[in-house]
């Protein structure tokens, strides 16, 4: 909570600081692009920056979670029983709640069977609920405890259903789900809260009270609230009064931004055309060449931490049916804290890339993807898609003082 206050006393440092700090950035790009463009699975230590946080270290049982094929459900929408989780668990949102670790996790079903190597998840998600006492070992729920239902919102989560959830906890204890409703065109970003995790309430679009129409059809999805580690647990917390949402993909593109004060409803960042304000795109030359998706943001004495998800084209390997071969990693942007809109600096290379076998091999191989992060335990932990088939998990010693 102090350098929450220490931020807030030096905004109008900051924001000159940024401007030069970020003249200094672009003077050194060209370097930089060269030194970085061959492979991101070379790591150079020289050019980590300080702010970074780094080094996640694998927990050596990986994965935490994956696919259960005996596991079923009777669907409220074709009342047909469905095997919920059999195809993937493609990611997790994670918060701590009564002392123990509570995933929110992305399960596809078999509805349009394994399909292998495809783009995207062809099946129906839902979303599972995992606990654990020590952040590595889970139980799962027998059922889903969040999916899509006979209600308004049917049509905007069907058949995709509810994707790539990102969870934070609010006011009073209050969880706030966001998810990316999928009905097979189109993907929104929807939000639901809770007190039990559990027992959800849904209130859909997060831009319509603000935006009536205006952004109904925007292809959106992958947000990231902006959190701090307040009392020993990590909450969304308020930058000059608002909350903070980053949110996109370069594809559709960039990552943009958003605010809001309740958590619900929030208002779009727009540029001078009337547009989503495009904060961060892909790099050229660098390990996130050709898309970069929003995964968590983390406000500490250095800044914003946004740490995002990032696809590259390589030249070596097998290319993929399109002629190209991909591969991803993660990597890390800072924000000023006194304007999130402000991009101070930005990592060279990826700290976290596919290389261990169920991340290279998969229902889509060479994935790794951020999907949940927590404060637990003096730690960081930070959970991510493997393969786009399970859930591994990785812990960074982090000192908040």
């Amino acid at each position: 909570m102090k350098y929450i206050m220490i931020i807030e006393m030096f905004c109008t440092v900051m924001l000159f600081s940024s401007a030069v700090i970020q003249n200094n950035i672009q003077k050194n790009e060209r370097t930089d692009e060269v030194r970085h463009s061959i492979c991101c699975a070379t790591i150079d230590t020289i050019s980590v920056k300080s702010w970074e946080l780094r080094p996640f270290v694998r927990f050596e049982d990986n994965p935490v979670l994956g696919p259960d094929f005996n596991s079923k459900f009777l669907c409220p929408i074709t009342n047909k029983m469905v095997r919920w989780e059999g195809r993937a668990i493609v990611g997790a949102s994670a918060i701590v709640r009564n002392g123990k670790v509570n995933l929110l996790y992305d399960a596809e079903d078999l509805s349009k069977g394994f399909q292998l190597n495809v783009d995207g998840t062809p099946g129906t998600i839902r979303t599972g609920l995992a606990v654990s006492a020590d952040g590595t070992h889970f139980k799962t729920s027998p059922t889903p405890v969040f999916y899509p239902q006979k209600d308004s919102l049917l049509s905007q989560e069907w058949p995709g259903g509810c994707q790539i959830t990102r969870m934070v906890e609010g006011p009073d204890k209050t969880y706030f789900l966001y998810y990316a409703a999928y009905d097979g065109r189109t993907s929104r970003i929807f939000v639901a809260t809770s007190k039990d995790l559990i027992n959800w309430k849904k209130h859909g679009n997060v831009f319509t009270l603000k935006h009536g129409k205006k952004y109904e059809s925007l292809w959106a999805k992958s947000p990231a609230i902006v959190t701090a580690v307040i009392n020993g647990r990590l909450l969304a917390t308020r930058i000059n009064g608002k909350y903070w949402m980053y949110w996109g993909e370069s594809l559709a593109g960039g990552i943009n931004i958003s605010w809001s004060d309740n958590l619900i409803d929030w208002n779009m960042v727009e540029d001078n055309k009337g547009k989503p304000l495009a904060i961060l795109k892909e790099r050229p030359g660098y390990f996130d060449n050709s898309n970069i998706e929003c995964g968590v943001a983390i406000l500490n004495k250095n800044g914003i931490v946004l740490i995002y998800n990032s696809f590259r084209i390589r030249p070596e390997g097998n290319p993929d049916g399109k002629g190209r071969c991909s591969f991803s990693g993660m990597g890390q942007a800072l924000f000023n804290p006194c304007d999130p809109t402000k991009l101070i600096d930005r990592c060279n290379n990826s700290f976290l890339f596919a290389e261990k076998e169920y991340e290279v091999h998969g229902s889509v191989n060479n994935v790794t993807f951020l999907t949940g992060i927590i404060y637990f335990k003096n730690k960081l932990f930070l959970y991510f898609n493997g393969g786009d088939r399970v859930v591994s998990v990785a812990h960074f010693d982090y000192n908040i003082k």
